[in-house]
């Protein structure tokens, strides 16, 4: 049998995984570049505040031996709470990146599970179209014409298992007793 329907709806559905697998690639590839730029940062920020802390030591033995002013060292010292603060701020944001990205990565993988079970249900429906005998047999007459519609559960053929036939007489009760072995009928 044949349904257009069906075969277009198996068809919509198998695109429709095809285009959220490629969805979920890209947003794991996107999520994945997000995540290493923040992580680039944060990495920056620590070589910043290693460098601003030894700067703020050196500063402040060279402004206690009168090398250099007060306010120079104070300036060394500031800078590196400054950067030492927004480490702290670009390591929160890291992870607050982080679990967004597992959540978005979640939701995709759960719309390309939804949308694998449709293809799946669609290609079952299609498959259903397949008409098959409830027994191996002849094919003995043929109920349907080709490009005929049938409703569902309608006979459509008639199949005959030859090594199991059977034959059913009905003879009336009174007739019963002049019925004996080797009789013929017609």
């Amino acid at each position: 049998l044949s349904n257009p329907d069906a075969e277009l709806a198996a068809l919509e559905a198998d695109r429709a995984v095809a285009a959220a697998e490629a969805g979920l690639a890209q947003l794991a590839a996107q999520l994945d570049g997000t995540r290493l730029a923040q992580e680039s940062t944060v990495a920056g920020l620590d070589a910043d505040v290693s460098m601003a802390t030894r700067r703020k030591e050196i500063d402040g033995a060279m402004a206690q031996r009168g090398v250099i002013s007060d306010l120079e060292g104070a300036e060394s010292a500031d800078r590196a709470g400054q950067l030492s603060a927004r480490r702290e701020f670009e390591k929160r944001r890291l992870a607050a990146l982080r679990r967004g990205n597992t959540a978005q990565l979640e939701a995709q993988h759960a719309q390309v599970q939804r949308l694998r079970a449709l293809a799946q249900f669609r290609r079952k429906q299609l498959d259903g179209l397949h008409v098959r005998a409830g027994q191996p047999g002849v094919v003995q007459q043929v109920a349907v014409e080709a490009g005929q519609s049938v409703p569902a559960g309608a006979p459509l053929a008639k199949v005959v298992v030859p090594d199991r036939l059977q034959a059913r007489l009905r003879i009336p009760e009174g007739s019963a007793g002049d019925i004996a072995l080797g009789l013929r009928s017609e």
